[in-house]
């Protein structure tokens, strides 16, 4: 072999082994973030969303309030042009754009900027009505959810965010900030802060009318919303559909309820759907599986709540909505 030629093979293989080389490398090579704490940062207090997906098409799970602690577990995602980590924050587990994460220990302070919260984009009950001990949903935000703070006022640290459709607990309020707008305190997760009145409106599901023994399950369901959908579930750590029901009915009325939701479609009374009361069981069929297949306890004004529903946790659903209303099966009165 001559050594010219000798030279370019040399120098052929050198040029594979670069080429291999720079393919093998992680997408997550560059990114500002390491594994393990970190802080949201950069936002302009504006918080961070954490998504089910690394897209920002994907969907909301919560608000990350400026300067909250996050644990990255996995980075090297990429989606709309942007890099993203899969966090827990506050036990949940999601997405998180990278570019709003930084290190502990990397000399970036968290910028915490008042900002002014945004006009309502879509007309909302008043939230004049509320009062402590009522529930409320987040609304007339868009989509894009509602900063909660740690004082009534825009110009008071943001502790938390709450998501369009939330439904949480008035603790306390109104209270009006300097420009008149009233204020409220709310909890979530076990944060408890003040959310602008503009985006709280009043829950139109709560129960109402009916005897005391419908009541009394119908406000017991309320008091699990967001629990976690689980499999097999029973008890607040996470719930399927039946076995939420079997366990607000059980904790209500003491009895041995059956847990398949066969022997609850075969228990108590039945009921016509025009005569439905706060605590009726209504009964779906054709969701996950054919025939029989979901369950939920009645609340008022052609609302239910559930397990299991289209955010895979507690929720309040309607019942004559395009996908429920002709899914429903039949209601029964459990007493």
């Amino acid at each position: 072999m001559r050594p010219g030629r000798s030279l370019r093979h040399r120098l052929m293989l050198a040029l594979t082994f670069v080429i291999l080389a720079v393919i093998a490398i992680p997408v997550a090579v560059g990114l500002a973030v390491n594994l393990g704490a970190a802080n949201v940062a950069n936002t302009d207090g504006d918080g961070l969303n954490l998504r089910d997906s690394p897209s920002l098409s994907g969907a909301i799970l919560t608000g990350m309030p400026e300067g909250a602690s996050v644990e990255v577990l996995e980075t090297g995602y990429t989606g709309d042009g942007l890099e993203w980590a899969r966090i827990r924050y506050n036990g949940i587990e999601g997405y998180g754009a990278v570019t709003y994460l930084a290190n502990p220990d990397s000399g970036e302070p968290p910028v915490a900027v008042p900002i002014v919260e945004p006009a309502p984009v879509a007309p909302v009950p008043p939230a004049a009505g509320l009062a402590i001990g009522d529930r409320a949903i987040v609304s007339g935000t868009n989509g894009d959810g509602v900063n909660v703070r740690s004082s009534p006022g825009t110009d008071s640290a943001v502790v938390s965010g709450l998501t369009e459709g939330s439904n949480v607990p008035i603790l306390d309020g109104p209270i009006a900030d300097a420009s008149g707008a009233n204020w409220y305190q709310v909890e979530s997760w076990g944060v408890a802060g003040w959310v602008h009145g503009d985006y709280l409106a009043e829950v139109g599901g709560a129960p109402i009318a009916g005897d005391e023994v419908g009541a009394a399950i119908a406000t017991e369901a309320l008091k699990y919303l967001g629990a976690p959908y689980v499999w097999a579930g029973t008890n607040p750590v996470g719930f399927d559909c039946s076995g939420f029901t079997y366990f607000i009915i059980n904790w209500v009325l003491g009895n041995n309820f059956p847990r398949a939701i066969e022997g609850q479609l075969a228990s108590g009374e039945y009921v016509h759907p025009n005569d439905l009361e706060p605590g009726d069981l209504v009964f779906f069929h054709d969701t996950y599986k054919p025939g029989l297949s979901h369950v939920g306890i009645y609340i008022g004004n052609a609302q239910f709540v559930n397990s299991g529903s289209e955010d895979d946790v507690v929720a309040i659903s309607n019942m004559w909505d395009d996908y429920w209303g002709p899914r429903y099966l039949e209601s029964r009165r459990i007493r």
